[in-house]
């Protein structure tokens, strides 16, 4: 490999760890009528229905901020997972109800497209957020939920609380304890 090439390749390879990613835009999820961040994915879950989706998206729709093209917008309705609508890009336009219910076809109910597909685990960002990262795994909220789905259905919930409480730092305990503890 010639020397400039190899160059090349180094700085193609470390450069994105070194500049970082762009955020990606959350999914939304609406609980009890309330809009919050979906810090998940569920189309992404299955390959064909990624695949399928990812082809209604135009040329356009995709860039650093949204590599999906598009936005899933959820609802919780009994406990149930549904998929409200597909927006693509930074727009208001959606993908039309019947291309989506051709496209999610077996899991189309009465109350509408169940997220059957998905078992795992759903984060939901709800209220302020603390912490910001490229990375939704490293984003903190105020209130978070950690959603168990098994077949688009809730089987489990937890709720944390991440508010900051106003008090004393830990630089003026650490200043008031050297003032009264003598050093060695």
């Amino acid at each position: 490999m010639k020397p400039y090439k190899f160059l090349f390749t180094i700085l193609f390879v470390i450069i994105p760890f070194i500049v970082g990613a762009t955020g990606q835009i959350t999914e939304k999820i609406y609980i009890n009528g309330v809009r919050c961040d979906l810090l998940s994915l569920p189309i992404e879950c299955d390959d064909l229905l990624s695949a399928k989706v990812g082809e209604l998206v135009p040329d356009g729709y995709v860039n650093t901020g949204l590599y999906r093209g598009y936005i899933g917008e959820w609802e919780l309705k009994e406990n149930k997972l549904y998929l409200r609508k597909i927006i693509l890009g930074y727009t208001e336009k959606s993908v039309p109800t019947d291309v989506l219910n051709r496209v999610f076809a077996p899991y189309c109910t009465n109350e509408g497209i169940l997220a059957s597909w998905l078992t795992g685990f759903l984060r939901v960002g709800k209220g302020e957020m603390l912490v910001y990262d490229d990375f939704w795994e490293a984003c903190t909220y105020e209130h978070e939920m950690f959603l168990t789905i098994k077949d688009g259905c809730v089987t489990g919930e937890k709720v944390y609380d991440n508010y900051i409480k106003e008090g004393v730092s830990v630089e003026v305990i650490n200043e008031a304890l050297n003032k009264e503890i003598p050093s060695f």
